[in-house]
């Protein structure tokens, strides 16, 4: 059940940003196929982009794409390069962004950036999305603006400190799936079924009215052509926040992370780990291979966690390294 990554020490500048517009931050991830024989590929992807657009010191952007079906790790693959580019296309220059309109602004071109890359995916002749696709949860942060866009259900919690110098982990996202009535109504109208597999076993899926396919569980995606007939969006949900002095750090991650890992544990792993966010994110997949071994079930986990104004790291503070076996 070991982890294989990088054990060479940090330097110091590699790991703690001294910014104009953001708060000083460190950060770390890891992605991880799950426990034992039961997973045969890691369709998880994870990415940090400290300077994003050449806006160093004014803008930030980290994400989480989980793929699901035959081509889900190819097509996460694709959403981790292609997302990104289109978020550059269509965001506006990082300045006045606290005003109304560039708020605003901001939130309709990640829109626009989801829609483009799923109808990019759509054209890409060499991978299959009709029956295969991928979560995607973004985070941008400019200067104290934090905007966050996602389809699916790869979850993103707000890390709070709370009154007794501990942490509080809250949930900024929700889920969605086929069985939210918002979503499932939206499916419904489209055309489409909502409920468990032929046997009358498991969660709400989508199907088409007269196949037993997609059995999608997701309502949101990018990708999954089939199920898009029939209601499902790449449409994402977006939210905008300041950030406050409350607001220690920013967690997203695949949903094989939070299925075992609860906030609270969450929360007492990050008192632990401030000062080596990349460790801490291993530690927690480290917990949650354990307990999936436990169940004898597997999914693959992915978290990609930012600690703002943080102290200095340790000397032996791991490099922040995405971490795959």
């Amino acid at each position: 059940m070991g982890l294989c990554g990088s054990t060479k020490k940090a330097v110091k500048s590699e790991k703690v940003k001294f910014f104009r517009g953001l708060p000083r931050f460190s950060y770390g991830m890891c992605t991880h196929i799950g426990y034992g024989p039961l997973k045969d590929e890691n369709q998880d992807r994870v990415g940090m982009f400290d300077d994003f657009g050449g806006y160093k010191g004014s803008q930030l952007c980290f994400f989480v794409a989980d793929g699901h079906g035959v081509e889900g790790g190819s097509i996460a693959e694709m959403v981790k390069k292609e997302l990104p580019r289109q978020l550059l296309i269509e965001l506006p220059e990082p300045v006045n962004v606290k005003s109304d309109e560039h708020i605003d602004a901001v939130l309709d071109a990640m829109k626009r950036a989801f829609v483009n890359t799923h109808k990019k995916l759509l054209e890409n002749n060499t991978l299959d999305s009709n029956l295969s696709g991928t979560t995607a949860t973004v985070c941008i942060l400019q200067g104290d603006q934090i905007f966050i866009a996602w389809v699916g259900d790869s979850s993103l919690y707000f890390v709070m400190h709370d009154n007794m110098g501990g942490y509080i982990a809250k949930r900024i996202t929700t889920d969605h799936q086929a069985c939210v009535p918002s979503e499932k109504n939206r499916v419904i109208k489209a055309g489409g079924r909502v409920c468990p597999s032929k046997n009358g076993l498991g969660a709400p899926r989508i199907w088409l009215p007269d196949k037993w396919k997609p059995g999608l569980m997701v309502s949101r995606s990018i990708g999954d052509a089939v199920a898009h007939t029939v209601g499902c969006t790449e449409i994402p949900e977006t939210k905008h926040f300041t950030l406050g002095e409350d607001l220690a750090g920013i967690a997203i991650g695949s949903d094989g992370v939070w299925d075992v890992v609860d906030p609270e544990r969450f929360a007492q792993m990050t008192k632990q780990g401030i000062r080596d966010p990349n460790k801490l994110c291993r530690e927690v997949v480290e917990f949650g291979l354990t307990v999936w071994e436990e169940k004898k079930q597997a999914d693959n986990m992915s978290i990609v966690y930012t600690f703002f104004n943080p102290p200095l790291p340790k000397e032996d503070a791991e490099k922040p390294t995405v971490i795959n076996s």
